[in-house]
């Protein structure tokens, strides 16, 4: 019996090959607000927790600069092997911006950085001039209430290539509060995981309908948008408690399996750690219509965590294999003890 099950089990392994790897994405993003320097170390960025990813011997970290008493600006840096690679600024405008989490893509290369702003932002070194061609272009009208910006970014100088802010809308139609919460990457596409006060916006950008949302539900609500890899526009979106809508709809590879989401890293090669001191960013507004600002959250300690689909910052996440690859390999385990018994009884006979 013993002989069977190892011949089974080098049958599984050597079989393994036929299954479809798909490259993973990791994600990380900061628990609370994440303040550094342009001259900070990488141990530094280390002990402070900071949100990043890593790949081969190059680890990028996301954060903010605090520029002036009341201007906060976000920050981007890469250390490989421990020297500075490169250090961006995303916004250098008055209005307070701050670098929140960061998406690697293996098999794509892709780089991303959320971020949050609180206000509209033209010319060089703005959210604005990254944004222009993306799915929602600007900040909208109004201005306090936090929103979240993604840009795609150059993995070897930092400098974005393109951009989208993402954000909801009051009823009289200035931009409410919409906070980033996680960040995936699909079959090619941006999935991006959000607490989206009153209202949540459609692809179209405009937001739902009142009508549209059940009794019982209140803001923020979990939103959901998946946007194509230049964030150039939006595929779905999707509202705990919106269009009937009670837990978001699966997510399909190319292949038509499941998704599970993004990897935790356990390889040792490409990870996303971090998660800063602090608690969420949690702004003000918590009923239908408020609107919200960005206020400051105090750097209290405790844990950061890798952020993977709608996990909320700071609690814990682990890889879960696919149920297609648990039961593709039990089949294979299957097939293998089969085999091997029909050869062994085979051999008896004989």
């Amino acid at each position: 019996m013993k002989s069977i099950f190892a011949a089974a089990i080098a049958a599984t392994l050597g079989s393994l090959s036929a299954l479809p790897a798909d490259a993973a994405a990791f994600s990380s993003l900061n628990n609370g607000v994440v303040k550094f320097t342009p001259t900070v170390s990488e141990n530094d960025l280390i002990a402070l927790n900071a949100a990043s990813i890593s790949f081969g011997d190059t680890s990028i970290y996301i954060g903010t600069f605090q520029k002036g008493a009341n201007n906060q600006d976000p920050i981007v840096t890469s250390f490989t092997n421990g020297t500075r690679d490169w250090i961006q600024y995303y916004d250098t405008s008055g209005i307070d911006g701050r670098g929140v989490g960061l998406l690697w893509d293996e098999a794509s290369q892709n780089l991303y950085g959320v971020f949050t702003a609180d206000g509209g932002s033209q010319g060089d070194e703005t959210f604005g001039q990254a944004t222009q061609d993306g799915w929602l272009s600007g900040y909208g009208s109004g201005g306090g209430a936090a929103v979240s910006v993604l840009l795609k970014l150059n993995p070897t100088t930092g400098s974005s290539e393109a951009g989208t802010f993402i954000r909801a809308l009051l009823s009289g139609g200035d931009t409410n509060t919409l906070r980033p919460a996680g960040l995936d990457y699909v079959d090619d596409q941006v999935i991006f995981f959000g607490d989206s006060f009153f209202a949540p916006v459609d692809v179209d950008g405009q937001r739902f309908d009142n009508a549209d949302l059940a009794p019982g539900f209140d803001t923020p609500f979990e939103y959901r948008v998946v946007l194509q890899s230049d964030l150039s526009q939006a595929n779905s979106a999707e509202a705990i408690g919106w269009n009937g809508v009670t837990e978001f709809s699966p997510l399909t590879t190319a292949s038509g399996g499941d998704t599970g989401g993004s990897d935790s890293g356990n390889d040792g090669e490409t990870t996303g750690a971090g998660g800063g001191a602090g608690t969420p960013d949690s702004g003000d507004g918590a009923s239908t219509g408020d609107e919200t600002t960005q206020e400051d959250e105090p750097v209290t300690g405790g844990t950061g965590g890798e952020i993977v689909d709608d996990i909320e910052p700071g609690e814990a996440t682990e890889s879960v294999p696919e149920p297609g690859v648990l039961v593709g390999l039990l089949v294979i385990v299957a097939v293998g003890v089969w085999q091997q018994r029909s050869r062994t009884v085979g051999s008896e006979t004989a």
